[in-house]
């Protein structure tokens, strides 16, 4: 136990900690302190800090989680083990990036807003002279869809009002300074677009009233948004109005908060203290559950592992085209670049607007109806952000490297073409007033597939057990995932059933050509583990 907690637990810990405080010191000294929020605040409270400490765990505890005699018949434990400590390490980040941005936030003090200019940037303020001018508010409405079946339609209204130093700025035409107030209502996405109309113009009516009594000058302090996606919804708020010139950037976002400066930290501390010490917890038990591999450790010990170490060839494997692994990275790649050429035309990163997607291909039955049937094949290589992409990249590749090198390159790109179609299909069948986008349709396609050749034994009967085990832990996490949030599990079904039935149409002529592969016994084997 002791040779499992000093070379295994214990460097796990130094890692955890080590990027915490320097993911944490830089993002206060350059982003923070500096008041540079240039940055979308997701990307950097939420993002970075939950995929970077891949990283240095690939690099420095990969080794040691090979010193534990993890079996790899019953399934892949050594990413497994990764898995765990990559978010194990990234889950007490997030939470001390949140602390931070609150707890290090200084409340500044104004004699009016005017003074904004001449002031350093900081996260509060507290304004001694101010006017809010509601009769010169900016509105701005935007749309959405969210539930399982994509079967809610959001409406929000975003509303900004001018924060002056006495109401006679209001002349110029040319202001900085807004607070924002946003408003939100649902309805079903199944009424028809006339019904859709009346509920956004009782909406807006309700809105309006609310917003009329609201007294915009009654608050203790403001808090300035960072550079999030509901800010950008307020600057065009501004910009769209038509009233103001100047609206960029420069705009100050705030909102106005009616509670004590001392309680603006929340519960946030306590849930990092629970956070970290649950997640060195959890890793201190798997730790110790497995025996440590004897000749493992003598050949680190003697450094032989990290002379030997083939964690980069792996991932080159993974990423690069190949023979018997040809279209899969391919396709990521497709996928990528589209997703890459959206972020660089402005269009977000966290997440894509509704009508943005549209215009890049999503599917959506009205616009099918009208002749446009190229959007069935495009949405399959739409995401609506980069979450969305990285769940389905990462269950792509999961299935490619061992489905490709049985199937073939030319069948393996047709069937996930046509499944993805399929999918987009169901889904316009259950969904007629939804946007639909991403890969995961053509992705369940290639499960389906692989869990049909899996049931007509094309591969040896280990391999069978493992990977159909694993296949149906990522088809039903999915699933499960479709029944809490906004997933479409019409496509995800779609997708398996057709796969599955393309694999059971599939699979005599495999069998007559691969007689019984494996993806051990295939000329071009996929990559190993990483770990």
């Amino acid at each position: 136990m002791k040779q499992k907690i000093k070379f295994v637990f214990i460097p796990f810990l130094i890692i955890g900690c080590c990027f915490i405080v320097i993911y944490t010191l830089l993002n206060w000294l350059l982003i923070i302190q500096p008041g540079n929020f240039t940055f979308k605040e997701d990307l950097v409270n939420l993002w970075l800090p939950l995929v970077l400490p891949a990283i240095p765990v690939f690099i420095w505890l990969r080794p040691r989680i090979k010193l534990l005699a993890l079996k790899r018949k019953t399934g892949d434990l050594p990413t497994l083990y990764f898995m765990i400590a990559w978010l194990a390490v990234g889950v007490p980040a997030v939470l001390a990036q949140k602390y931070l941005l609150s707890a290090t936030g200084k409340l500044t003090r104004l004699n009016n807003i005017a003074d904004m200019k001449s002031s350093v940037k900081t996260k509060y303020y507290l304004v001694e002279k101010h006017v809010t001018d509601t009769a010169h508010a900016c509105m701005y409405k935007y749309a959405s869809t969210s539930g399982k079946h994509s079967e809610h339609y959001e409406m929000s209204v975003f509303i900004v009002v001018p924060v002056l130093k006495n109401l006679s700025d209001t002349t110029g035409y040319y202001q900085t300074n807004w607070i924002g107030y946003k408003y939100h209502h649902q309805v079903s996405s199944k009424l028809s677009h006339e019904k859709i109309n009346e509920a956004w113009a009782a909406f807006t009516n309700e809105t309006m009233t609310e917003f009329e009594q609201r007294n915009t000058n009654n608050f203790a302090y403001l808090q300035l948004m960072g550079n999030t996606e509901d800010r950008d919804k307020y600057i065009k708020a501004v910009t769209r109005s038509g009233k103001y010139n100047g609206a960029n950037r420069e705009n100050n976002i705030f909102t106005a908060v009616n509670e004590p400066f001392s309680a603006r930290n929340g519960n946030t501390l306590a849930w990092l203290c629970r956070a970290s010490v649950a997640c060195a917890a959890i890793w201190l038990i798997m730790v110790l559950l497995p025996k440590m591999d004897k000749a493992a450790l003598n050949k680190f010990k003697k450094g032989d592992i990290a002379k030997n170490d083939d964690g980069i060839k792996d991932i080159k494997e993974l990423l690069l085209p190949r023979p018997g692994y040809y279209i899969t990275p391919i396709l990521i790649h497709c996928n990528l670049l589209v997703f890459i050429t959206m972020v660089f035309a402005g269009l977000g990163f966290i997440s894509f607007d509704t009508v943005d997607l549209l215009k890049w291909g999503a599917n959506y039955k009205p616009y099918i109806m009208e002749g446009q049937w190229w959007r069935l094949l495009s949405c399959i290589f739409l995401h609506g952000g980069i979450a969305h992409l990285l769940a389905n990249m990462y269950g792509l590749l999961f299935v490619g490297i061992f489905l490709e090198p049985v199937t073939g390159k030319k069948t393996f790109l047709i069937v996930y073409l046509v499944t993805g179609v399929l999918a987009s299909l169901t889904s316009l069948y259950w969904h007629e007033h939804a946007a639909g986008e991403g890969a995961s349709g053509a992705i369940f396609g290639m499960y389906g597939v692989f869990i049909a050749l899996l049931l007509a034994k094309l591969f040896d009967a280990a391999v069978s057990r493992a990977f159909l085990i694993s296949a149906s832990v990522f088809i039903g996490f999915n699933l499960l995932a479709g029944l809490t949030g906004n997933t479409d599990n019409a496509a995800h079904m779609g997708g398996l059933i057709s796969g599955f039935i393309a694999g059971l149409m599939l699979a005599p002529a495999l069998r007559r050509r691969n007689a019984m592969v494996s993806p051990s016994a295939t000329a071009d084997k996929p990559p190993g583990s990483w770990v």
